[in-house]
């Protein structure tokens, strides 16, 4: 079994950043991705990375024969089985029952409008979708509050209150069509932007509750907001949108 390390370890390493895709909503936000990593000057590891307010951790799930500092973004796509590497890991966590809740955007250091590899990684963006859990929920939510995270969060606060609130616990659960219409959704640019703005309200809010509540165990090892930034940097218009 992989040795699982914290976020900041994890830093250390990285060479390239894959992917990055978040989930904003009540029940609490969490950000993940893919990465390349340095193993040793010949080998470089795949890693897989998660974080919530109260733990972050990240873990390489593959090993390569090359060298992170020569990859480059052509070669991932056209000589390497990173892609198939991520699908088999994502399938490992659904059959695990460990599966994450839908992403609410998705953000890869590939620009949508001129680079041709973002168009080669929107297959693989569309099955971190599909093996989600609550995909078809978390689309007419972006439906009835497109680029509104905020409003989306409200909404969802009242759907609680009133006791109708139910997340679904199920992958795979939406046509292929609405999976790419959902992916497509969270890629963009403006969605992004919003939902970052949501994460960090989520983030700063659920430790503040728990403070308020005097959660003590719950908080002792939360990693505030500002700390947890420079994971969010890996994907630098992520920082950006911060400013």
């Amino acid at each position: 079994m992989a040795r699982k390390m914290h976020t900041d370890e994890f830093l250390r390493y990285v060479a390239i950043p894959l992917f990055g895709f978040g989930v904003v909503t009540t029940t609490g936000p969490r950000f993940m991705g893919f990465a390349l990593g340095r193993a040793s000057p010949e080998k470089t590891n795949l890693y897989w990375f998660s974080a919530t307010p109260f733990e972050q951790t990240a873990e390489a799930i593959h090993q390569y024969d090359f060298s992170a500092d020569t990859i480059t973004a052509d070669d991932l796509y056209a000589v390497h089985s990173i892609e198939k590497d991520i699908i088999r890991f994502l399938e490992q966590l659904k059959t695990a029952g460990q599966s994450y809740a839908t992403p609410t955007f998705i953000i890869t250091n590939f620009d949508p409008k001129i680079d041709e590899n973002f168009h080669k990684s929107i297959t693989l963006m569309s099955e971190m979708v599909n093996h989600s859990a609550g995909g078809r929920q978390t689309l007419v939510h972006l439906r009835k509050f497109p680029k509104r995270c905020l409003d989306r969060l409200s909404h969802e606060v009242k759907l609680i209150e009133d006791g109708t609130y139910t997340p679904s616990t199920e992958c795979n659960e939406i046509p292929f069509k609405d999976v790419l219409e959902l992916t497509m959704t969270i890629v963009d640019p403006e969605q992004i932007k919003a939902e970052m703005k949501g994460l960090m309200m989520c983030w700063t809010g659920l430790i503040k509750h728990h403070v308020e509540a005097g959660n003590y165990t719950e908080i002792k090892d939360a990693m505030s907001f500002n700390r947890f930034v420079p994971l969010l940097s890996l994907f630098p218009k992520l920082a950006t949108m911060l400013e």
